[in-house]
């Protein structure tokens, strides 16, 4: 009776993890096509960026030749000056451009929950948690393009797994022992001097040089003053 039971119990535990994995399939889904639709209405509202200097038309000119290739980009200038804007000229230049665009303040997100929100978790992962797991954003921008920007603010627990994701294609969910395989283009941006935050150990320098495989630097608008009107 006992041999019995006990193989009722894991046939029943057999036929929920199925269900569990049909379910989190058809959220991934779910989310992957809510982020395809934003892409495309953000193209819609999108206009050509502004380019009248000769400063601003040879960094469109490099960010035509940079979406030719699916390698990280990392761009910098200060605040303003049309960071965001590049990285979704360069999405819509590319051979991603059908797919999801999901732009991240990493500033925004509290330490907390960077890595849940970006990777995802598990059910049952930490108290409080949905019972069902979480997608992350990783997922959800799957076989598209991911914006990280302010990447300075990435806590070091999530730089790590961002440089683990960077050297192998593969992400882990929080409270999950496996790791999968997602393919996204990342694009990062920072206002900050990264070399610096290197040097003073605020920011960890592999990930800096994965990062920075196509860097794009883009100038202040007192520098290309023909772009103002």
């Amino acid at each position: 009776k006992n041999k019995a039971l006990i193989n009722s119990i894991k046939s029943e535990k057999q036929k929920l993890e199925k269900q569990y994995q049909k379910l989190s399939a058809d959220l991934q889904n779910k989310y992957k096509d809510i982020a395809r639709y934003i892409s495309a209405e953000k193209r819609k509202d999108s206009a050509q960026p502004v380019a009248e200097s000769a400063a601003m038309k040879s960094v469109l000119s490099l960010c035509e030749m940079i979406a030719e290739s699916d390698s990280t980009v990392l761009i910098t200038g200060e605040s303003g000056t049309g960071k965001e804007v590049c990285a979704s000229y360069i999405f819509s230049n590319s051979n991603r451009r059908d797919e999801a665009f999901l732009p991240i303040n990493c500033g925004t997100i509290p330490d907390e929950l960077v890595e849940s929100e970006l990777f995802g978790y598990a059910k049952g992962a930490f108290t409080g948690a949905n019972p069902k797991g979480h997608v992350g954003l990783f997922d959800m921008a799957n076989n598209g393009t991911v914006f990280l920007d302010e990447i300075e603010e990435l806590p070091v627990s999530a730089q790590a797994k961002l440089l683990r994701f960077l050297e192998t294609g593969e992400i882990r969910r929080l409270g999950d022992n496996n790791y999968h395989k997602v393919d996204v283009r990342i694009i990062a941006a920072s206002n900050r001097d990264l070399e610096q935050m290197v040097r003073e150990k605020k920011f960890r320098a592999d990930l800096y040089y994965r990062l920075s495989v196509l860097p794009v630097l883009i100038p202040p608008l007192r520098k290309r003053k023909a772009d103002i009107i």
